[in-house]
């Protein structure tokens, strides 16, 4: 019978227990409140506006529309005397789809052969992960490289580069075949 008085009085210091964390001191309540409310309200001191430049009144009427989508496309007339001053980029070049071999610097390609398909021959270069039977007309490279003419022994082309000034420039490259490691 020692048991049950102890059960009971068990059972009565544990709803003790739960029924005190349940409630929250007003203290600890007080203090978040304290704390919230000091959180949320930073003083921050005025901006001071002196010292920044007068900004210049612009007048709608004065020019053209900085705004106009037209102003965005090139007309004909401006495009065809862009491409026929020196040290632009050809149209056909801008125009163009990149292939796949483009896509590497032409450091990182290597020519590992040649064949012949149909009375013309081809040049076996290899890209990371790629190797392609390319030939006379292909691009290759980062420089818009143009292929001129293949030998058994070398790629010869002709790259898109830009020069000091901004403009583009023609010049020759070489992609030489690689010997077999041993």
């Amino acid at each position: 019978m020692t048991t049950r008085p102890a059960a009971v009085l068990l059972a009565l210091l544990g709803a003790a227990l739960l029924s005190a964390c349940q409630r929250e001191p007003d203290d600890l309540r007080d203090w978040i409140a304290a704390q919230r409310q000091a959180a949320s309200a930073p003083t921050l001191p005025p901006l001071a506006l002196s010292g920044l430049p007068a900004l210049p009144a612009w007048d709608s009427d004065a020019g053209p529309d900085p705004f106009d989508p037209r102003r965005l496309e090139p007309n004909a007339a401006t495009a065809a005397a862009a491409a026929s001053e020196p040290g632009a980029l050809p149209a056909t070049e801008q125009r163009r789809t990149a292939e796949p071999l483009e896509a590497y610097p032409l450091e990182s390609l290597r020519m590992v052969g040649t064949l012949q398909r149909g009375g013309r021959i081809h040049a076996l270069v290899q890209a990371p992960g790629l190797l392609l039977a390319v030939q006379p007309g292909d691009h290759l490279g980062t420089n818009r490289g143009r292929i001129t003419r293949i030998t058994e022994k070398s790629v010869q082309l002709r790259e898109w580069v830009r020069d000091s000034g901004g403009g583009w420039s023609e010049r020759g490259a070489t992609l030489e075949l690689q010997e077999a490691s041993r």
